[in-house]
């Protein structure tokens, strides 16, 4: 995504491009990722800005990992929960400090084809519409309070871009987190490839039904998607101060439950 965007829209004098990656804490996986971005952005000459865990008062996710049974344990509803739980939820709001440090006014997102579907996917096993209208891209539903996320690349195909980076040269760490096993989306990544496989252009349709089903929420509803769950449910974390539905945001739930 950074080479393409650099490509594009590097020559225009009206953006800067900046690029940015969280760093979870995971030894052997994160950081030679890292070692692989920092080389791109310096290549490019884009300035990149990197943030962790411990930064916005989070633990590494190796020493969450480590903590998960004893908060299964003493936790209700952490019963059942994966590492990937609590690291989608913590990247978030590193996603966020980061745009914030920077005065982002766009954050572009690297996910593909293949991710996007798999989000729709999951979303709609568990019934959860209101997350599917509030998906990423932003440009025509933005979320009161944060930076309006793009996905230049969620029409290309996971293989395509991994061909694309070989073909062009550029550093990447191929490995895979050492936590992904048995998470939902591991499992719905499983399902999207023989889905795929069985019935080509099966990502791409899951894809188009999010967008449907935006649309058919303007419908409905006579505005933008989001825009009720923007200016009427969404909240100020009284903790934190990050955008939630809840008084208190999962992170900051998550936080407790680390520290007791």
């Amino acid at each position: 995504m950074l080479d393409m965007m650099v490509k594009l829209l590097g020559p225009r004098r009206d953006i800067e491009l900046v690029a940015g990656c969280v760093d979870e804490g995971i030894d052997g996986y994160r950081a030679p990722s890292l070692e692989k971005a920092i080389e791109l952005a310096a290549r490019h000459d884009i300035t990149i800005e990197t943030i962790s865990y411990p930064d916005l008062e989070f633990a590494r996710m190796d020493e969450v990992v480590k903590q998960m049974p004893r908060m299964s344990a003493e936790q209700r509803d952490a019963k059942g929960l994966k590492a990937c739980s609590y690291c989608g939820v913590f990247r978030r709001q590193g996603l966020n400090a980061l745009a914030e440090r920077v005065g982002a006014d766009w954050m572009a997102l690297g996910h593909n084809l293949d991710d996007v579907a798999q989000t729709v996917l999951m979303n709609l096993q568990k019934g959860e519409i209101d997350r599917t209208i509030r998906l990423a891209p932003h440009t025509w539903a933005p979320i009161k309070g944060l930076v309006p996320r793009i996905i230049p690349l969620r029409w290309i195909p996971e293989q395509e871009i991994h061909a694309y980076a070989h073909g062009e040269g550029l550093p990447f760490f191929h490995g895979d987190c050492p936590y992904a096993p048995g998470a939902l989306r591991q499992r719905s990544r499983d399902m999207i490839a023989r889905l795929e496989a069985d019935v080509p252009g099966s990502r791409h349709g899951l894809v188009h039904s999010m967008d449907a089903i935006k649309r058919l929420h303007i419908e409905a509803n006579g505005d933008i998607p989001s825009k009720e769950w923007a200016d009427g449910e969404a909240n100020k974390c009284e903790r934190c101060g990050e955008v939630t539905s809840k008084p208190i945001c999962q992170a900051c739930i998550f936080r407790d439950w680390l520290a007791e």
